[in-house]
């Protein structure tokens, strides 16, 4: 299987690839670090840390648990409004 990155047949190539960009490239955002593909088993480029992506994984299921109880604080405003309705329309 080939990806669509750009790939490196070793690490050694890669870590060069990665140095010279830092020295050269004038992208706000520049590879950091190398790393190998278990998909094509090549080596890619990253701009990210391991560090970054798990501290990304992990707002992503805050932000999940959020939508759930944003959803079920929602079912309950609109269950008690039809409760405050009837017994409105009942005095």
């Amino acid at each position: 299987m080939r990806c669509m990155k750009v790939s490196f047949i070793n690490e050694k190539y890669a870590d060069e690839y990665v140095a010279k960009l830092k020295r050269t490239s004038y992208r706000k955002v520049k590879p950091i670090r190398s790393y190998l593909c278990e998909k094509c088993l090549t080596w890619h480029l990253a701009s990210t840390t391991d560090h970054d992506k798990k501290l990304l994984e992990s707002y992503q299921g805050k932000i999940q648990n959020y939508r759930v109880a944003v959803k079920q604080n929602y079912e309950t405003i609109k269950e008690l409004k039809g409760k405050i309705q009837k017994l409105t329309q009942k005095t």
